[in-house]
């Protein structure tokens, strides 16, 4: 069971995420600090960056891999595993199956915004 993610280090993963499906499997901290500027106004400074990466080492979503001059950063859980384990808490008990799994899978695909958890809650309790 994987541990729970923040909204801040779920941003840095949708970054992750979207850069693995685009075929760039690692990226450094500065191109994950470049992303994290553009974040609905905020300006993360460097230290709370490092703090965001190394809590998603500890939970295990990342690996770090070293080189000569810096770190790179690659997900080790995807974003299938992730969405599959977070639909699961937060479906009732009733409706753990497919057929709702795959309806918000659906509504995330129309809508790629659709990635916070009270959204997600909001579309669950209409089921």
């Amino acid at each position: 069971m994987l541990a729970p993610i923040s909204e801040s280090e779920l941003q840095i993963m949708h970054f992750l995420w979207s850069e693995m499906e685009e075929g760039r499997l690692q990226q450094s901290f500065a191109d994950i600090l470049e992303h994290t500027q553009g974040l609905e106004n905020k300006v993360w400074k460097k230290q709370t960056v490092n703090t965001f990466l190394c809590r998603l080492r500890q939970k295990g979503f990342i690996d770090v891999i070293p080189t000569m001059r810096y770190s790179l950063y690659q997900p080790i859980v995807t974003r299938t595993e992730y969405l599959n384990q977070f639909l699961e808490s937060i479906l009732p008990d009733g409706k753990k199956n497919w057929r709702y799994g795959r309806l918000i899978l659906g509504l995330l695909k129309e809508n790629p915004n659709a990635r916070e958890k009270n959204s997600l809650l909001k579309i669950a309790e209409h089921l």
